[in-house]
C-alpha cells in the first residue's frame, strides 16, 4: 500500500506519528499558535538560505528575479534583459535595454524613467501610459507615438504632438531638443522633478565627487571604471557603472543626480495616496469614490465621462 512521506517542523514522521501530532496542534488555540511560531522561527534561523531569491537567471544582481539575464540591481521583476534598476515589473512580456523603470506591468524596450506604464518603445519620462513609441515627458496617453509633453491623448499615431497640439516633423524635432536642453538647465531630470520642482528657483548643483564639473559634463565618460556621485536628496554616495554610461550616451540622457533608491521612491511617489474620498464628477455630477479629494486642482470625471472625453 502506498504511503506518503510527511514532515512536521522539518522532521520526517510516520503516518501514525503525523496524525497523532496533528491532534495536538489546535490552530484555534492562541497558546499553541505561539509555540508553533517559536518553533518555526528556530527552524528558519538554523536552516541555510540561498544568498538571493533568483530563478533561471544569468549575470543578475538584485532580489526576487526570475527568467532574466544581465540585470543590475533589479527587484521583484521577471523577463528582464540588459537593464538596471527595474522593480515590480513584467507579468507577461519583459523589459529590455532599459533603466530606472517601475512599477510597470509589462513590456518595454529602450526606456528610461517610466512608472505605471506598459508596452513602450524608445520612451522617456512617462507616467501611466500604454502602447506608446518615441514619446517623452508624457502622462495618461495611450496607443500613440511622437508625443512630447502630452496629457490624455489616444490614437495619435498620425504625426507629431507637443502639448497636445499637432505640429510638423521639423518643428517637433527642433523644439523638443530645445525644451530638453532648458529642462536640464532648470534641474529637471525625472518626471517627478517636472511636476514637483519650482523651476523658477531651481539650481543645478555640482554633484560629482571631487570635481567642479556641472551635471552632465561631456568629459565624464570613464572607461572600465565606476563614477562616484553623491545623491542631491539623501546625500548618500552611489555609483554609475559602465553599462549605465553606455545607455545614457545612447539615449542622450544626463547622468543621474539622485541615487537609485531616491529615484525609485520618486516613481512610486507619482501615485496618488491610497486614501479614498467622496466627491462629484466634474461633468455629470454623479457621486464618485476616488483618490482625488474634492479640493483637488484637477478635473475629475467618472468612467463614462472620461471615456467619452478621452479619444
Amino acid at each position: 500500500m502506498w504511503s506518503r512521506t510527511v514532515y512536521i517542523f522539518n522532521e520526517k514522521k510516520s503516518e501514525s506519528e503525523y496524525k497523532k501530532a496533528l491532534k495536538t496542534l489546535d490552530m484555534s488555540n492562541s497558546d499553541i499558535l505561539k509555540v508553533i511560531d517559536k518553533k518555526l522561527e528556530k527552524i528558519k534561523k538554523k536552516t541555510p538560505r540561498m544568498f538571493v531569491h533568483q530563478f533561471d537567471t544569468q549575470n543578475c544582481t538584485g532580489d526576487y528575479i526570475y527568467h532574466s539575464k544581465n540585470c543590475h540591481m533589479c527587484f521583484d521583476t521577471r523577463h528582464t534583459e540588459d537593464s538596471g534598476y527595474i522593480n515590480q515589473a513584467n507579468l507577461e512580456m519583459g523589459t529590455k535595454d532599459s533603466w530606472d523603470c517601475g512599477p510597470i506591468p509589462t513590456g518595454m524596450d529602450l526606456c528610461y524613467d517610466i512608472a505605471y506604464a506598459h508596452y513602450l518603445f524608445n520612451c522617456q519620462h512617462l507616467h501611466w501610459c500604454g502602447n506608446l513609441k518615441d514619446c517623452k515627458w508624457t502622462t495618461c496617453c495611450m496607443e500613440s507615438k511622437n508625443l512630447f509633453g502630452c496629457n490624455y491623448l489616444k490614437h495619435k499615431d498620425d504625426g507629431y504632438y507637443i502639448l497636445n497640439q499637432k505640429v510638423d516633423e521639423d518643428f517637433y524635432k527642433k523644439t523638443t531638443k530645445a525644451i530638453d536642453k532648458e529642462l536640464r538647465k532648470a534641474g529637471i531630470f525625472t518626471f517627478y522633478d517636472l511636476i514637483n520642482k519650482n523651476t523658477a528657483t531651481t539650481h543645478v548643483p555640482n554633484v560629482v565627487e571631487g570635481s567642479g564639473d556641472a551635471v552632465g559634463d561631456a568629459d565624464l565618460h570613464p572607461q572600465n571604471n565606476e563614477l562616484t556621485r553623491n545623491c542631491t536628496l539623501c546625500k548618500n554616495e552611489f555609483k554609475i557603472i559602465d553599462k549605465e554610461i553606455k545607455f545614457y550616451k545612447k539615449m542622450d540622457i544626463e547622468y543621474p543626480i539622485y541615487c537609485p533608491d531616491c529615484r525609485a521612491k520618486q516613481r512610486v511617489g507619482l501615485r496618488n495616496d491610497r486614501t479614498m474620498y467622496k466627491r462629484k464628477c466634474d461633468k455629470c455630477k454623479n457621486t464618485l469614490i476616488t483618490t482625488y479629494p474634492s479640493d483637488s486642482p484637477y478635473v475629475i470625471y467618472c468612467l463614462d465621462c472620461w471615456l467619452n472625453n478621452f479619444k
